[in-house]
């Protein structure tokens, strides 16, 4: 996809809505393709292949319900945005649209600016779900340091001196041990000496497997080579050879140099996508400190050993002061999580925009609601249904002092009152999105008096382990954020500079996000 220049299918029976729209989108450098009815558009979209498709409700000799569900079946066009543009706007009839597969819908008469904002963020949603996918593919970028699987036959074993090797080595004597290695281990390199017949006789089996999860082969093997590993060497066209005759000090080197290539490559995609991390365009600040009437919003994020992972936070102004706030933690660790956490950020920006933009629906900002049609989408999403996200959704309204609170799977917020300065934790929680389809979310409203706060984070901090080697738990952020209650500017590093220091934590093992809501005292804390 050239989201520079994207290519885009109008379909309407109306010349000069598609005239319109086309004017419209020669405005952000798209390639736009008419057809005025949906067998039209069917014919097209074979000969051509479109980013986007932007298509009337009721037209002749194929409506646009009919047209989606054919698309759909098309794997070229299993995931490309398709929008809806009819002055229809009952909600049954555009509850049915998504259930047919439609991505988003603008009713007539439109509004040109909000017409084009759509198509980007659609657009960007897909790009980022492409690559989100395609990167998901390689299941072999981890960048510590990998091990060496070694298939050897314990009554004939080729002793290799491990301690020259820089790599761990792992001895295996069968076939289950082998592949559990592979599938539970980070395996940098497969080594099969030629006696080992049990090997020999899964050979093709191992370097299927292998070349399914990018690892090397070698067999360390006698000359003249054995026929069933040569075969399988040259019919698959993988794997290689290091002859048992070399000198050990050379044969050992032939290992090594294999492994040091292992860890260049690794460290290019390291660079590569270090340097994506950096420039894409969905960032987040390390902190963040924002004021809605009397109310202060302080953020912190960190990312494990500071590579993008899985936590993302996000605000979103409604106007008239009220504000949308999402904090999420994809399951996972560094680039696999960050992957994924894009695509969410893409379903959350995007629903949570169609609901700002469309006054029809505007009554159902809450966050109960916009967790449910979340959790829809991405549950009926293949790629993302294999990863689970916990989502806090606080919608702030400082014009009457309240929060509004929903949670898929987060952990409990801390809310603490000003003028007693006790703490509980409150009693929202819900199912983690796209576990199940038709789940019912739960909102909790509270009113915020001078003095309150609230505290919310992800499981960096309570997963993480202290001087004892335990994991410090939820109790030690209650304990830290009741010890700053005298602080009347208090932030979320505050907070951290006081759990570093009372539970000797040297260093952090996952991402970690905090969320403080803070609404002004008008008098000092007693």
């Amino acid at each position: 996809m050239n989201l520079s220049q994207p290519n885009i299918l109008i379909v309407d029976d109306d010349v000069l809505i598609c005239r319109v729209v086309e004017v419209l989108l020669k405005g952000i450098n798209a390639n736009v393709s008419i057809a005025t009815n949906g067998e039209e558009a069917i014919s097209i979209a074979r000969e051509k292949i479109f980013d986007c498709i932007i298509s009337d409700l009721q037209m002749p000799l194929m409506n646009g319900n009919e047209l989606i569900r054919k698309l759909r079946y098309m794997p070229e066009y299993k995931f490309t945005p398709f929008i809806f543009l009819s002055s229809n706007n009952e909600e049954e009839t555009w509850i049915k649209n998504i259930n047919d597969g439609a991505d988003d819908f603008i009713t007539k008469p439109f509004n040109g600016e909000v017409l084009i904002a759509k198509i980007k963020a659609n657009l960007k949603k897909a790009s980022l779900r492409k690559e989100s996918i395609r990167l998901n593919q390689d299941q072999n970028i981890s960048f510590d340091r990998g091990k060496i699987c070694y298939c050897f036959s314990g009554k004939d074993k080729f002793e290799i001196p491990t301690q020259k090797l820089c790599n761990e080595l792992i001895p295996i004597e069968n076939e289950e041990v082998l592949f559990r290695a592979i599938n539970e281990e980070n395996i940098w390199l497969i080594l099969i000496d030629d006696h080992a017949d049990w090997a020999i006789q899964i050979v093709q089996k191992i370097l299927v497997q292998a070349i399914n999860n990018s690892i090397p082969v070698q067999f360390l093997a006698g000359l003249p080579l054995a026929e069933v590993i040569s075969k399988n060497i040259i019919d698959l066209d993988y794997g290689g050879v290091i002859p048992k005759s070399l000198a050990m000090d050379i044969l050992v080197c032939q290992i090594n140099n294999l492994l040091n290539r292992e860890i260049e490559l690794k460290d290019k995609y390291l660079s590569a996508l270090s340097s994506a991390a950096s420039n894409t365009p969905i960032k987040f600040d390390h902190n963040l400190d924002r004021e809605l009437l009397d109310f202060k919003l302080s953020f912190f994020h960190e990312p494990f050993e500071k590579i993008p992972g899985g936590d993302f936070y996000e605000f979103f102004s409604l106007g008239n002061n009220l504000e949308i706030i999402v904090l999420g933690d994809v399951m996972g660790k560094k680039w696999r999580a960050w992957f994924f956490s894009l695509a969410y950020i893409a379903y959350i920006r995007s629903t949570i925009n169609f609901f700002i933009y469309n006054q029809d629906f505007h009554i159902n900002l809450n966050p109960e609601y916009l967790l449910e049609v979340l959790n829809k989408y991405i549950y009926k999403d293949l790629q993302l249904a294999e990863v689970f996200t916990t989502l806090s959704i606080v919608l702030v309204d400082p014009n009457t002092s309240t929060l509004r609170i929903a949670s898929a799977g987060a952990l409990r917020p801390l809310f603490l009152h000003g003028d007693s300065g006790k703490i509980k934790r409150l009693n929202i929680v819900g199912t983690l999105l796209g576990v199940l389809e038709d789940t019912k979310y739960k909102c909790l409203k509270m009113k915020m008096e001078p003095g309150d706060r609230v505290l919310l984070f992800t499981d960096g901090y309570p997963e993480t382990a202290g001087a004892d080697g335990n994991m410090v738990g939820e109790e030690a952020m209650e304990e830290c954020f009741r010890s700053q209650i005298q602080s009347r500017t208090l932030t979320c590093q505050q907070i951290e500079q006081c759990l570093t220091k009372k539970y000797s934590i040297s260093s952090f093992d996952d991402d970690r996000t905090m969320l403080l809501i803070s609404r002004d005292a008008t008098a000092p804390f007693a």
